[in-house]
């Protein structure tokens, strides 16, 4: 929020092109999400910092929390080329099946080859829950 001046009252910074809100201060560009941080806890954020909502510019302290990479991805929307549907289901014409699979620490964590889609999707999720926890998102 601008304190003074022509623009006082009026919120801080603008939409990127990533879509986050950045703000600049002496020059240099921040993620608002990082200065929400910075402002509510006094320390600058040393880990990543994940929008519960996925809403990049809803920086309301009750939608960010602490992330490593691991989790941030895991909270990650549906990605457009996605053609099932389901995060981490993809059909294999080669063997006719639907792969499963989810990623963990930068590695692809293979769960099989279902002949059902919704065994695929059951897996995913089940490996979801497990091992991204409050940070699993479906689609």
């Amino acid at each position: 929020m601008w304190l003074d001046g022509p623009r006082a009252g009026k919120v801080a910074g603008s939409r990127n092109a990533a879509g986050y809100w950045q703000i600049t201060i002496d020059g240099i560009n921040y993620y608002g999400h990082r200065l929400a941080v910075l402002y509510m806890t006094g320390e600058w954020p040393e880990v990543e910092t994940d929008h519960r909502d996925l809403n990049k510019t809803n920086n309301r302290w009750r939608n960010l929390r602490k992330a490593t990479t691991t989790q941030n991805q895991a909270n990650s929307p549906l990605y457009a080329n996605n053609t099932s549907g389901i995060k981490g289901v993809t059909y294999c014409k080669r063997t006719q099946k639907w792969l499963a699979q989810i990623g963990l620490g930068g590695k692809c964590i293979f769960l099989g080859r279902f002949i059902e889609k919704s065994d695929a999707a059951a897996a995913v999720s089940d490996a979801r829950q497990r091992y991204h926890g409050e940070f699993a998102r479906a689609a």
